[in-house]
This record gives C-alpha cells, sequence and structure tokens, in this order.
C-alpha cells in the first residue's frame, strides 16, 4: 500500500507546461506537466503536479487532490463534479530505454566475462538478461495497477460525500 495524502482547496492557479524528450530513467510518458496550486482552509499556498493531458480544474474550483510525494495521481472537482484517476489516464511505459540499455551492454559485459575469465558467466549471465525486461515489465504493471485501484478507493468516498449532501433542517 502506498501512503496517499489528501489535500482540499481552491484552485489559485493552474499551469500548463510541455516537457522534454523523456531521457534514460524518465518513467513518464507524458509530454504535459500541470502545476497546480491550492490554497486550504487556512490560506496556505501548496503545489501539486500532475503529469496528465487532461486537467478538469481551472482558476477557482474547489477541488480535492490525492497525492503521492507532491505528485498528483487522483483529483475530485467538487465545483463541476468530475474525478479523474491520473494513473489510469495516462499509464506509465511499461518498457523503458534504461531497460534496452542494460540489457545491450550486459549481455556485451557477459560476452567478454565469458570470453576472458569462464563460459560458466554466459550460461547464467544471458538467461538472467532475458528475464530482466519481463519481470521489470510485470513490476511495473503491479506497481501501476495497485496504485490505481488505491487512488480509486479514495476517490469513491470523495464522490460520495459531495453527491449525498446532508438535507438542510426545516425551520
Amino acid at each position: 500500500m502506498y501512503v496517499l495524502e489528501t489535500l482540499t482547496g481552491r484552485v489559485i492557479e493552474a499551469r500548463r507546461y510541455l516537457n522534454r524528450i523523456p531521457g534514460l530513467r524518465d518513467d513518464d510518458p507524458s509530454r504535459e506537466r500541470w502545476e497546480l496550486w491550492l490554497a486550504d482552509a487556512s490560506n496556505r499556498e501548496h503545489k501539486i503536479v500532475v503529469y496528465s493531458r487532461c486537467m478538469p480544474a481551472r482558476a477557482g474550483h474547489a477541488v480535492t487532490v490525492i497525492h503521492y510525494g507532491g505528485r498528483g495521481v487522483g483529483l475530485y472537482n467538487l465545483s463541476i463534479g468530475m474525478r479523474v484517476n491520473f494513473v489510469l489516464e495516462n499509464p506509465i511505459a511499461l518498457l523503458r530505454s534504461i531497460d534496452v540499455v542494460v540489457i545491450v551492454f550486459g549481455s556485451f559485459g557477459a560476452l567478454m566475462l565469458g570470453a576472458y575469465w569462464h563460459p560458466m558467466v554466459l550460461l547464467i549471465g544471458l538467461p538472467l538478461l532475458a528475464l530482466y525486461g519481463p519481470v521489470a515489465m510485470l513490476s511495473r504493471r503491479h506497481y501501476q495497477v495497485s496504485l490505481a485501484n488505491q487512488v480509486e478507493e479514495m476517490l469513491d468516498p470523495i464522490q460520495v460525500e459531495d453527491v449525498v449532501k446532508p438535507f438542510k433542517p426545516r425551520r
């Protein structure tokens, strides 16, 4: 389970940025990034970064943001009643460029070690490198699914609280 936190406030500013081309170690395929500045009930300002193409909030809207270490993973707009799970909206890349680099240089290194040291390195190293790609992709998929499920579980009661509002007492 991930330690997800919620932050409720009014959007002061929402800025959209276009990112650079992802590097070797970047895990986010989204080329767009939103910076949300929220003012909570005590008028303190908070910055939440959301890597997504969609943003159902603008300045002045009341929102509840679910974030994981300052990175927005879910949002419920209290002003218009719309919810977004950013983990499902823009899934992470399962195969990254760093994986290809690890496999290519790892197999080259196994060949060199096998040639100079012992041929048993080839029998052990190459199958392990062949398993590296599928294991890395399965672990990233597991991370994505478990985080998305946890965000959905947190968004459901927020939406129910907003939809089912208590009746005002009669006079």
